[in-house]
């Protein structure tokens, strides 16, 4: 859920210092700075206050990050602007991304796949989609979209209104495919003057705020359109024959006589200084610290499309070094970071290989090649923004690598040229195909964000000889590479087709990194003793910013805050005598967690979820909102279905742990759910003895990160609960408690301040002090 949806469900909300903090965070890593500005300024203001009651004056909007607009382009629209009142919100277009990537992935474990494309030769057709009526190309998560990382028939796609202007008609039954855009908001706004004025239309907001005496500000906003391919549309003629960009014919054999020129001159031009590049050995990967790439022989590989997917994957990951783009390489194998470098190389790989013609996968490894992404499927399903950002830093890697210029014309088109020359020159054997020289109907780059003057492009219609200027010269050797170690984070055992990324953790050392216009200083960067890299420098990380999760209300200001773990979960631990309050209090959890967007499951093992005594606990603290938010399951027939039931969830609670045992079996807390899923909260209830000891052992509780005990007192209204442990707490865990039965957070050693009336600051929220 975006930062702005969640402060929109804070209205009538009491929050606490440490959430607002962690809301100014994930504001930060979400790029909505206009909203962590406006809830830093709360803190600032009020520096001694501990909690803050908001009360939502104006929705907050979700902007578009500055890093997404270089791959998306900027449409007008004419429609007026209405707040958030539109049918569909940035975060639901993040999320159906998201969604489209979950069922491509989810749906190659099919061994029954089959090919979506006609030709009856597998691999003829495009790979880069087109708009029929600018044409331009599409870039980003917009090729992911419109491909589905497959071949197209036709890489021309328009608008339903577009197809009618063109006198043309979709087939009955035609599927639309989302194209993601965005469109400049223009507001006119002033608390003083009373003025809050929203439109699309430039001229009309230019008016009115030359009239009120107000500045225009404008702010992109995220939108998205149906459009439909080529090949379900009719009566309009696409002159296929005359197009060829991005057009592949078939996979040629690893030799040197069918090099391929277009990949070989996006490599000779890579931006200089380029990394080394050396050949030999059984393994593919990038050296970040000697900024050098290793290859296996062309001749080891099944295909030249092999070869070049797997060159153009570690030239993608070369991009990311200090000198040149200067990505994150801190994770290590297995962390967030290291899977979301893995995945900007890998669709770098994809866009560059769609540039020079090559199709990613072949008819045999398609399926393969996508179940290699369940590794980040995690993260992609836990992050609806992760497939977006990965995409936005692909096409800027794509971009550098390509080097456009004004006319829209890659860098390497001009090498393309020069050869056509000189075959022009030379008598063309009957078997070779020529060159052509193609218009296209627009060459200008989206990353330019306008319209200009056509060029002329040399395209290569498949995979030709190149000269022997270009060609390595490599030994022959018939042994096929099969390598265990070959295990990318999205490659797959059969083939060298997704190369490793290997000594992520290193970096240049007193290395001068030069970003245009500015020289930054040199960094020292200590190495480990030790090679693995499971091992890192302490502190290495620390660029990387803490994510917590929002919790509302007491139980928020009681838990302070709960992180929200790039590898690894959160346990948190509820135990105590019968009566103590253990299930009243975790729904109160559950409300606190859900009420804010979480996405929460209770495996209710004690009670039926369709029980009476359940519902009626659901319908006393579990308020609509939350409902939204929070499902429930009963039984549980083994730990496979368990693990399918947690996997789509933010944070999952259990009553009761024992009870879950029955129903899966053997099953260890910290090896088998804490560190077994990423970035999530389990909120588990232990029964315990007669005697007071904890059922299951006691060293199974003292797994959680954050353990409660309930004090079961003479009455029930003065049960209440304490922290034997909490490794997140900001205050000492002895001077806190929580009443159950009131739901109400006390700290006895927190100093009273002084309450001060004042007017409610003018945001575009407002906000009391409590």
């Amino acid at each position: 859920m975006g930062i702005a949806e969640k402060l929109n469900g804070l209205n009538g909300s009491v929050v606490t210092r440490q959430q607002l903090q962690a809301h100014v965070r994930i504001a930060k890593n979400q790029e909505q700075f206009h909203i962590a500005e406006k809830l830093q300024s709360i803190l600032d203001a009020y520096p001694k206050k501990q909690s803050f009651e908001f009360e939502i004056v104006k929705p907050q909007i979700d902007v578009v990050p500055n890093s997404f607009l270089q791959c998306l382009d900027c449409e007008q629209t004419e429609e007026d602007f209405n707040g958030l009142a539109k049918a569909v919100s940035p975060n639901d277009i993040y999320q159906m991304i998201t969604d489209k990537m979950i069922v491509m992935i989810k749906d190659a474990k099919s061994s029954d796949y089959k090919k979506k494309w006609k030709s009856k030769q597998y691999g003829k057709g495009y790979t880069i989609p087109f708009n029929f009526v600018s044409g331009k190309r599409y870039r980003g998560v917009n090729i992911l979209l419109l491909t589905e990382l497959d071949v197209l028939e036709n890489p021309y796609f328009l608008t339903f209104k577009q197809v009618e202007e063109l006198k043309g008609s979709v087939v009955k039954g035609a599927k639309g495919h989302p194209v993601v855009y965005f469109t400049q908001l223009f507001k006119v706004e002033n608390s003083e003057k009373n003025i809050d004025f929203g439109t699309y239309d430039r001229k009309r907001a230019n008016d009115y705020a030359a009239e009120v005496g107000v500045p225009v500000e404008t702010i992109p906003i995220l939108k998205y359109y149906n459009v439909f391919n080529g090949k379900d549309i009719t009566g309009i003629d696409f002159d296929l024959e005359n197009f060829k960009v991005g057009f592949i014919d078939k996979d040629f054999p690893a030799d040197e006589e069918h090099r391929m020129q277009i990949p070989e001159a996006i490599v000779s031009n890579y931006p200089k200084p380029a990394p080394s590049l050396k050949f030999g050995g059984d393994r593919a990967f990038y050296s970040p610290s000697k900024d050098f790439i290793q290859m296996p022989f062309l001749s080891d590989f099944e295909t030249v499309q092999d070869y070049y997917r797997t060159l153009l994957h570690e030239f993608s990951h070369s991009t990311g070094n200090p000198k040149r783009l200067k990505r994150d390489f801190s994770g290590t194998k297995g962390s967030k970071a290291y899977a979301f470098e893995e995945l900007v190389a890998e669709l770098g790989a994809t866009f560059l290989s769609a540039e020079a013609g090559i199709i990613w996968h072949n008819n045999v490894n398609h399926a393969s090649y996508l179940k290699g992404w369940n590794r980040v499927l995690t993260h992609i399903e836990n992050d609806n923004r992760f497939i977006m950002k990965a995409a936005t830093l692909s096409q800027k890697l794509t971009d550098y690598v390509l080097q456009f210029d004004e006319a829209g014309n890659p860098l390497y088109f001009n090498d393309l040229k020069k050869q056509d020359e000189v075959k022009a020159k030379t008598p063309v054997r009957s078997d070779e195909k020529k060159l052509r020289t193609i218009k296209p109907k627009s060459t200008v780059p989206a990353v330019e964000k306008k319209t200009g003057a056509k060029a002329e492009t040399t395209v290569l219609p498949g995979a030709n000889k190149i000269s022997e200027s270009h060609s390595n010269k490599t030994r022959i050797r018939k042994k096929k590479v099969i390598d265990p170690n070959q295990l990318a984070l999205l490659g797959t055992k059969e083939k060298l087709n997704a190369p490793i990324f290997s000594e992520v953790s290193e970096l240049p050392v007193k290395e001068i990194t030069i970003v245009h216009p500015e020289i930054i200083e040199p960094e020292q960067i200590l190495k480990p003793i030790h090679s693995s890299n499971k091992i890192q420098k302490i502190g290495s990380s620390n660029n990387q910013q803490s994510e917590f999760y929002t919790v509302s209300g007491e139980v928020g200001k009681f838990l302070q805050q709960v992180e929200k773990k790039p590898f690894g979960s959160v346990v948190m631990t509820m135990d105590g005598e019968q009566g103590a309050g253990k299930t009243t209090m975790l729904y109160q959890c559950m409300e606190s967690f859900a009420s804010v967007g979480n996405k929460c499951l209770f495996i209710s093992g004690e009670e039926d979820p369709n029980s009476h005594l359940a519902k009626s606990k659901t319908e006393k603290y579990i308020s609509e909102e939350a409902k939204a938010n929070l499902d429930t399951v009963g039984e549980v027939s083994d730990v496979s279905e368990l693990y399918s039931f947690i996997e789509p969830y933010d944070v999952i609670f259990i009553d009761s742990w024992q009870k879950l045992l029955r129903m899966v079996g053997n099953l260890r807390l910290d090896e088998d759910l804490r560190k077994k899923f990423h970035g999530k909260v389990f909120v588990i209830i232990f029964q315990q003895t007669t005697t007071g000891r904890t059922k299951g052992g006691a060293e199974v509780v003292f797994d959680g990160d954050i353990i409660i005990k309930m004090v079961k007192e003479a009455s029930f209204e003065l049960n209440y609960a304490y922290f034997d442990k909490n490794r997140y707490t900001l205050i000492p865990i002895e001077t806190i408690r929580y009443n159950i039965a009131k739901a109400k957070c006390y700290n006895p050693e927190e100093k009273q301040t002084e309450i001060i009336d004042t007017e409610n600051v003018k945001l575009s929220f407002e906000y009391q002090e409590k």
